[in-house]
Order: C-alpha cells, then sequence, then structure tokens
C-alpha cells in the first residue's frame, strides 16, 4: 500500500461538518487505512463519547477515499457511492474524544456495482468495532446517469 498525502476533500464527495476521517494514510487496489481522532465539538459527539454510527460512516468514508484515490490515480473522475447494509457488525468497546482511531477497510467480494468490505476500528491495539458492509459504487463515468436506469423526470 502506498502512503497518501492528498487532502480528504480531495478523495470524497463529503464536505463540512460532515467529512469525519483525518487522513486517508495508506492505499491499495483492495485495502485502505485512515485515521481519525474525534474532538469534542465534532459533529455527532455527544458530552465526549463518539457513537457507534459515526466509526460506522467513518469506515465507509474511508473506503469512499480509496476509491476516489483509485481513480485519481486512473485519472478518473471520482465514483459515487452509498452505504447499504451492515452485516457481523460487533462493538468491542466505546471510541472517546482525543483518542486516536485507525480505521482499516478491505474489499472481500464484488459483485457488479456492490462491494462487501470488511472494517475495523482500533485505538492502538485495542479493537473498538469491527463487521463486514456492503456499499454500492457507482463508476465515475456513469455519475451524470440517474442511480436508476429506469429513473423518470419530470417534463
Amino acid at each position: 500500500m502506498s502512503e497518501i498525502d492528498i487532502a480528504v476533500q480531495d478523495l470524497i464527495p463529503h464536505r463540512p461538518p460532515m467529512i469525519l476521517i483525518d487522513r486517508l494514510t495508506a492505499c491499495g487496489e483492495d485495502r485502505a487505512e485512515a485515521v481519525k481522532t474525534f474532538c469534542s465539538g465534532d459533529y455527532g459527539v455527544v458530552d465526549g463519547a463518539v457513537p457507534e454510527s459515526l466509526l460506522i460512516e467513518c469506515l465507509a468514508q474511508t473506503t469512499a477515499a480509496m476509491q476516489g484515490y483509485l481513480a485519481r490515480q486512473r485519472r478518473l473522475p471520482p465514483a459515487r457511492g452509498m452505504l447499504v447494509g451492515l452485516d457481523n457488525f460487533s462493538f468491542v468497546a466505546a471510541a472517546v474524544v482525543d483518542q486516536p482511531l485507525t480505521l482499516c477497510v478491505q474489499v472481500l467480494n464484488r459483485v457488479g456495482p456492490f462491494c462487501i468490505i470488511a472494517g475495523r476500528v482500533q485505538a492502538g491495539s485495542q479493537l473498538l468495532a469491527e463487521g463486514q458492509f456492503k456499499v454500492f459504487i457507482q463508476s465515475g463515468e456513469d455519475n451524470d446517469q440517474a442511480v436508476s436506469p429506469t429513473a423518470r423526470t419530470r417534463p
């Protein structure tokens, strides 16, 4: 995996306050790693606690950053995508503010525009959460088309 020196906002479609990951630190064809340290004023943080849903979103954004980085390397427009499901996800320990987190994702399987991703969140060597999630990824070349080929627009 190669080290990354590109701002996250140049890799993902999210914009503040919804950019949750701080930096993509490594990226390969089917795996990536990012880091995040939540602060007390960050979106979604309540009384110093980081909700589990934010950890899932961080993993989804790590996947989006991986796809954005790979598209950029191939000189393609970034792909659009969305999280469509969770499977076998477990939360072992809580994340708290000012705790550096490492977010790891690995593509396990691709079927058309769908990918199954294994994700893991760690604080140092301590596992906080892990599981699988599914994403739909529309290729960057198809971004000008509707997500559904049968979608109709009103005149």
